[in-house]
């Protein structure tokens, strides 16, 4: 137990590595081995073990957990019996032979049905299809779906010089309705192509071949028709079986991971079009905000601060000057505004440092374990700043240092206490359906554990901290007296306001927002955290220009509850992505169950609620900003 604990902590830390991580160099005849991964499924969203189905097993079952990420994600990697070795051309090895059974031929046919994919790697490399381009074509326009990985029975090896990689695995089998047939593909072509001694790509290709013996298997496969196993009796054999390729390839290590980045990615024009949309945002906004800063702004302050003006004209004057004894009141649930504020810094330190790492080269992208971990501890480690944030504001909102505690304590568990819930909720749908996906409980333990032991205290350091630093210094007083507010134009009103103010930031983002999502839910492969850096700038900076604008119209019509406004003027876009979570769900998925759709929109609200802080923080911190820096430039009698 006690070595098990020690591995699980170990994994935390073994997720970093030093850049110019050095690649694997092969010997002739040298062991490459071939590992497999989950069976995901876009479908059902609900991962399993590749040996849930009765296929072959090697004789000792080694599974790599990975780390607390990879768990989280249900990639357990395990071995394969697939014997490979660099430079050893194999045109046809048997596998194993397999004795049906109804539960087995029924495994085969759900997973069928499921659309689930298989991932084997080698060297760490995912194995991928290539199909000549006339076969793409041909599948994409005859199948409901977009099952262009099924390779058409007289494949030949080598591949179309003209061809196009399909990045995800290979699928399960096919369900064929007219006639109704269920193929199993029971053999697969490996191309390892190396470079220096290296694996710098891994291809495969699935056959399904009706074997009729193992004396004949192996032999001119072209002879035989695919394995349907609605052909095939109780107690009938199913050979599996596949081939190795060597070949040279032009591809450098450092650069081999570049042709599944163009597969997964599209067309660099999408994401240069993406980025290009929130940049012109971001400018018309600063533009908006500047000419306040530096027109009407400049025109008041000169007014407001003339020593000739008349001071019953001053009286008589309207706008954001007269709300000087009003702006820093404490808004409505400002105990709630405190604990939100200090979250939501959390999560942007988390979400910065994360991207920050992987730019760097400490954190290895193509891992999609390992990004989940960092981002996970990382956000523990950071309780400290959203205790200090929380404390700075509870004290400068509520004085009397009323429920101090309180304000600590939900800081603490808030955020992460709705995430945990949905998370158990989640691991129980996947339990139930015995999944990989399922946390096993020394790893809810972990999670508990580190919010608990770690996050919690951590945030208690930062409130104690905040608490005992000096109050922060407010350009104008308070009068105990609040000011009436008068009645704003339909047009100016917060359910006016806040959903066009949250769509700024949502379409600066949208494009790329759109490919992470098919990164997550198709199960491909997501590499470009460099545009994901940019478009998370985007993000906070359309943010906080957005709220600073619609601060101001709030002010300059003799409105001083800005508070939730411009939280809510920001934080909408979080609104946003849940509704295009729904769209993506009805447009794109084809999830038809309830366990699967739970699970779906279960993430998909804890992401929406995730941008909904970091966006409403974002907005809120800038206004503050920007409110201390116009009342400190006036003079106040």
């Amino acid at each position: 137990m006690v070595n098990k604990w020690l591995g699980v902590a170990a994994t935390v830390v073994s997720g970093f590595y030093v850049p110019g991580y050095a690649p694997h160099h092969y010997s002739i005849g040298s062991k490459v081995p071939i590992e497999v991964g989950k069976l995901w499924s876009a479908k059902t969203q609900v991962p399993y073990s590749y040996y849930s189905m009765d296929v072959c097993k090697p004789a000792e079952l080694v599974t790599n957990e990975g780390g607390l990420g990879y768990v989280l994600l249900g990639d357990v990697m395990q071995n394969t019996p697939y014997s490979v070795s660099y430079m050893d051309q194999r045109d046809c090895e048997i596998l194993c032979t397999k004795t049906l059974t109804k539960e087995g031929v029924q495994g085969f046919k759900d997973k069928i049905d499921g659309e689930y994919y298989v991932n084997l790697f080698a060297d760490g490399l995912q194995g991928n299809i290539r199909m000549n381009s006339l076969d793409y074509l041909k599948y994409y326009e005859a199948l409901e779906h977009w099952k262009v990985d099924l390779m058409p029975d007289n494949a030949t090896h080598p591949q179309h010089p003209e061809s196009v990689l399909v990045v995800g695995g290979y699928p399960v089998g096919l369900h064929m309705k007219q006639p109704e047939k269920y193929l199993l593909f029971n053999h697969l072509d490996f191309t390892i192509k190396y470079n220096n001694n290296e694996v710098v790509e891994f291809e495969m290709t699935p056959k399904s071949v009706d074997w009729p013996s193992e004396s004949e298997a192996c032999d001119k496969a072209s002879a035989y028709g695919p394995l349907d196993l609605n052909l095939r009796a109780e107690g009938s054999p199913i050979i599996f079986t596949y081939s190795v390729y060597h070949t040279y390839s032009g591809v450098q290590w450092a650069t081999r991971w570049d042709a599944y980045i163009s597969a997964v990615s599209g067309p660099s024009q999408i994401h240069t079009m993406g980025i290009l949309n929130g940049f012109n945002l971001t400018v018309m906004l600063a533009v908006i905000t500047g000419s306040i800063l530096l027109r009407i702004l400049r025109r008041d302050l000169v007014m407001y601060n003339s020593s000739e003006a008349d001071i019953e004209a001053m009286r008589a004057e309207s706008g954001w000057k007269l709300l000087h004894g009003d702006v820093f009141r404490k808004p409505r649930f400002a105990k709630l505004m405190a604990c939100c504020l200090g979250i939501g810094v959390q999560l942007i330190c988390m979400m910065f440092l994360t991207l920050t790492l992987i730019h760097l080269g400490f954190v290895n992208p193509s891992k999609r374990g390992l990004v989940l971990q960092t981002a996970l501890v990382l956000f523990f480690l950071l309780g400290v700043p959203a205790g200090y944030v929380s404390a700075r504001f509870n004290r400068l909102l509520q004085p009397n240092y009323q429920n101090t505690l309180l304000v600590t304590v939900f800081t603490a568990f808030q955020y992460t206490g709705i995430c945990f819930t949905v998370f158990l909720l989640m691991n129980l749908t996947l339990w139930i359906k015995d999944s990989t996906g399922a946390l096993p409980l020394s790893y809810i333990l972990l999670l508990l554990g580190l919010w608990l032991l770690v996050c919690v205290p951590l945030v208690f350091i930062g409130a104690f901290l905040g608490y005992r630093q000096p109050d922060m210094q407010l350009p104008v007083r308070t009068n105990l007296i609040p000011r009436m507010v008068p009645p704003l134009p339909y047009y100016l009103r917060s359910f006016v306001l806040c959903p066009i103010g949250g769509l700024v930031p949502f379409t600066a983002t949208f494009a790329e927002v759109m490919m992470v999502m098919n990164s997550v839910w198709q199960h491909k492969l997501y590499y470009l955290f460099g545009v994901l850096f940019v478009i998370c700038a985007l993000l906070v900076a359309t943010s906080c220009l957005i709220s600073i604008i619609f601060t101001y119209t709030c002010i300059a019509h003799e409105n001083h509850r800005w508070w939730w406004r411009s939280w809510w003027s920001a934080g909408f876009s979080g609104v946003y992505i849940l509704l295009a979570s729904v769209l993506y769900y009805i447009q794109v998925l084809d999830i038809n169950n309830f366990a699967s759709t739970l699970l779906y929109f279960g993430y998909s609200a804890l992401a929406a609620y995730t941008v909904f802080l970091i966006t409403g923080a974002s907005g809120t911190l800038a206004s503050f900003w920007f409110l201390r820096k116009i009342y400190g430039a006036i003079k106040v009698d």
